[in-house]
């Protein structure tokens, strides 16, 4: 221990201020400080180019670590929100990374859990939001967690700076989660699992929880009654038998009071919206991967708290508005708020009271209408549309607003949204009210202008001075000035009014109404156009969506004809406008030149790495996963193919045998997610070839002959068993050796027995029953049994340890064990009949 200490001391010296690093890509670092010292490696500030950066230098470095961060370095950072090694160096016989520099002020997450920092209700939010963001640009680049989700924050502004780069795999590599079961999702504390974008909503919903509630979910009465945390109970806890602290359907795990209070505290104070995301992801979510909220549900939520925090009139606390019943401040007693009626013309002024520019942020000021006007669809949409049509920016411009104005922007409303003309006006004089214009009578005004409309009315295009271009324009309508400026059909007016060679003295005054109600009908045209050129947009999605459609048929009816190049033609064309079915075939097509259609291996390629993108960002609506098999299957094969083209070099054989590996296991991984399956011989041959390959330890080309790989029996077991699930029936007999061999069995005997049970209620005379009686059932280990606490304590003081011991023993003896109880014995006789074994009988019982 004291020479370690030594050592460390040693190379806590290692770079002095001032030292001059050169780094791989040639730049020169200055250090400035020793910021810390750590378990692995030290940090520094550095500086380039009166830049600042941080430099973690290691204190020991592996080929395969240097590889996997030069390769981070190459991809780059998701965004400017992570700290991502930007360049590496060399020194000191080991390495450094130079990252982002993180301003000073920033605070850790467990920072925020101990409450060294107490942030406002608005900066939480602002960070719940920022860490869900950085979560979804990690998913976005195909990264996934390997361990807890780091980051810093900034507790002034909830900005969140993720410091994830060491503890994240990209998507394709399909490694083993190794962080704590307390920060993992169920499945993987289970060893069911590897870490998938689903696991990480869960871990990301773990990391939501504790910064709002000061607790961990799952922690309540059912932690509290354990003394010693040991990796057992904490596989019960967090694995096996999860149970949220504030499940609506099970209360046996509530918080308990003196103990977890943080958790019962703010549970009383946050909104029902966040409760109620939290109650589906840690119940739904917990067993139903699909169930769990993605980044985006959670960034909703967590703007629409934001928009409902106001602060209490009498002691500034912030407080969760709702606007459907009364409002009581957590911290002094004090009423906040009564509901308002939807009918009250306050209700507009008072969403505009604490911020009046509101209505600019649409997405805040539509969440504001529904609380206000929660029953009133019509009034909210006819408020948010006077927004959207730009009545408010001209009611703004006018000091003062008279009857012939509110006729105005009431019949714009009308016009433009289809309502009632009473229903119109009743919204504009909410606005007007709301936005405190003073209104008056002019009755002169309103005398002038129907003077003026008069005038316009019985014009006739020959009274106008204008060029002939125009005039045969405007003649050919047949319409008075006033009948072309009604009917919107005055864009020719646009040449005469900006032209001063058409003024005519006789008219100045008419042409000068005429130029006032111009301006009026340009801008309601232009808002027409807009309105056109929208609902245009939208019609042109749905006339792809049908030219599509049509596409996919076309090709249906091709393949039945047997006219195969043409319905691949049809498919391609299909996919490049969108189409997001499964594609797959399309590659494969290209890749295998099975019916006619030319081999080409660059389309092939293309297209299969196009659909596993769409897959992996979740951008394809499947009825199964069959082609994702395939495509995964294939995408090892091409790089099989690369591996055998000329002489290479060791480390670059080393990389791409690796990816097909990687990608083959996970034509497995999907394949046993496929909750869905149907028959499909292709996929089941796949998996057959993928299980052959990690059972024997090799592969077979045509090149280069034989080529070993590590032996993996779980994966080849899950592959023979996906195979027969997908329809193959020539693997029957490879799950059989598989079974006979004592090496995988005695490795993976838990999964082992699972898939005998099951093949045992499908078939109660099949191989597999046997298997279990003949082999190793009775040597499960009572831990196997997956029994409660109490059931499993009691046996293990008993002496008990393997499934042979317990039927030996009658059930008046098991249930005579110290602190059994009948109903834990019954639970040992259950376990017991489930895998087709009895306890030993007797005359008493």
């Amino acid at each position: 221990m004291l020479k370690d200490n030594v050592e460390r001391d040693i190379m806590g010296e290692r770079l002095k201020t001032g030292e001059i690093l050169v780094a791989e890509s040639g730049k020169e670092y200055k250090v400035l400080s020793l910021i810390y010292t750590g378990g692995q490696f030290e940090k520094y500030h550095v500086e380039h180019s009166n830049i600042k950066y941080e430099l973690c230098l290691y204190w020991h470095g592996s080929n395969h670590e240097i590889h996997k961060c030069k390769r981070l370095i190459d991809i780059g950072a998701p965004s400017s929100n992570f700290q991502w090694p930007k360049d590496i160096i060399y020194t000191h016989d080991t390495f450094g990374l130079v990252c982002k520099y993180v301003p000073e002020g920033y605070k850790g997450w467990v920072d925020l859990v101990k409450m060294r920092v107490t942030p406002s209700f608005d900066v939480i939010c602002r960070l719940c939001e920022e860490l869900c963001s950085r979560m979804k640009e990690l998913h976005e680049h195909g990264f996934a967690l390997l361990a807890e989700y780091d980051f810093l924050f900034d507790p002034e502004s909830g900005h969140v700076i993720a410091t994830v780069w060491d503890k994240i795999s990209r998507g394709r590599l399909n490694i083993h989660y190794i962080g704590t079961p307390r920060l993992s999702a169920p499945e993987i504390v289970r060893g069911e699992s590897k870490t998938t974008r689903n696991s990480d909503l869960y871990v990301l919903a773990i990391y939501l929880f504790y910064i709002l509630f000061l607790n961990h979910p799952l922690e309540g009465a059912q932690e509290a009654k354990i003394k010693c945390l040991d990796p057992a109970t904490m596989l019960q806890l967090y694995g096996r038998n999860p149970v949220f602290i504030f499940d609506p359907n099970n209360d046996t795990n509530r918080p308990v009071p003196g103990y977890q209070d943080n958790a019962i505290i703010y549970w009383s104070i946050y909104p029902q919206c966040v409760k109620d995301i939290f109650i589906k992801c840690f119940t739904e979510g917990i067993n139903n991967i699909y169930k769990r909220p993605t980044e985006d549900e959670w960034i909703a939520v967590f703007e629409e708290m934001r928009r409902m925090i106001t602060k209490c009139p009498n002691c500034g606390a912030e407080v969760f508005m709702d606007y459907t019943k009364e409002i009581i401040c957590w911290n002094c007693g004090c009423r906040v708020r009564m509901c308002e009626s939807d009918s009250s013309t306050s209700g507009l002024k008072r969403i505009l009271k604490d911020n009046s520019l509101i209505w600019k942020e649409h997405k805040r000021f539509k969440a504001f209408l529904h609380d206000y006007y929660p029953d009133n669809r019509i009034v909210r949409n006819l408020v948010f549309a006077c927004v959207t049509e730009g009545i408010i920016d001209e009611m703004l411009m006018v000091q003062r607003c008279n009857d012939n104005q509110k006729y105005r922007f009431s019949k714009r409303l009308m016009d433009s949204y289809g309502c009632d003309y009473s229903r119109a006006e009743e919204v504009i004089a909410l606005w007007i009210d709301a936005l405190g214009i003073e209104e008056e009578n002019q009755e002169w005004e309103e005398i002038k202008d129907d003077l003026k409309w008069e005038i316009i009315s019985d014009m006739t295009i020959d009274e106008l001075e204008l060029s002939v271009e125009t005039y045969r324009q405007l003649k050919s309508l047949g319409y008075t000035v006033g009948e072309i400026v009604k009917k919107k059909n005055a864009k020719y007016l646009i040449e005469l009014l900006e032209k001063p060679e058409n003024y005519h003295e006789g008219h100045q005054d008419v042409l000068k109404a005429l130029d006032e109600q111009w301006e009026i009908q340009k801008k309601q045209l232009k808002e027409s156009l807009d309105m056109m050129e929208r609902k245009l947009n939208h019609a042109d999605e749905l006339l792809n969506k049908l030219i599509i459609k049509s596409k996919i048929i076309e090709a249906s009816q091709e393949l039945q004809n047997q006219n195969y190049k043409k319905a691949i033609v049809l498919y391609e064309d299909a996919v490049k406008l969108g189409y997001k079915g499964d594609y797959s075939s399309l590659a494969l097509a290209y890749l295998s030149g099975e019916k006619g259609i030319e081999i080409d291996f660059s389309k092939g390629f293309k297209w299969l790495n196009s659909f596993y993108d769409d897959y992996k960002n979740n951008l394809l609506s499947l009825d199964d996963l069959s082609g994702v098999v395939k495509t995964c299957y294939a995408l090892g094969v091409c790089y099989l193919m690369e591996l055998q083209m000329g002489e290479q070099p060791d480390s670059l054989k080393k990389l791409k045998l690796d990816y097909v590996l990687n990608y083959w296991k996970e034509a497995t991984d999907v394949a046993v997610s496929d909750k869905q399956k149907e028959k499909s011989d292709v996929a089941a041959d796949n998996l057959r070839i993928i299980g052959c390959c990690f059972y024997y330890g090799e592969i077979h080309t045509e090149r280069d002959g034989i080529i070993p790989i590590d032996k993996d029996y779980e994966y080849a077991f899950n592959s023979f068993v996906q195979a027969k699930e997908y329809g193959g029936d020539n693997v029957d007999e490879l799950i059989s050796e598989m079974l006979a061999n004592s090496g995988f069995v005695n490795q993976n005997k838990r999964m082992v027995i699972e898939y005998c049970q099951l093949e045992t209620i499908k078939d109660s005379e099949s191989a597999c029953y046997k298997w279990l009686l003949d082999n190793s059932i009775l040597d499960i280990p009572i831990e196997g049994l997956d029994l409660g606490i109490r059931a499993y304590n009691c046996l293990k003081r008993a002496g008990i340890k393997t499934v042979r011991d317990l039927t030996h023993m009658t059930f008046l003896e098991i249930a005579h064990i110290r602190n059994m109880g009948r109903k834990s014995a019954e639970a040992v006789k259950d376990r017991l009949d489930h895998l087709g074994l009895k306890l030993a009988s007797s005359d008493k019982e």
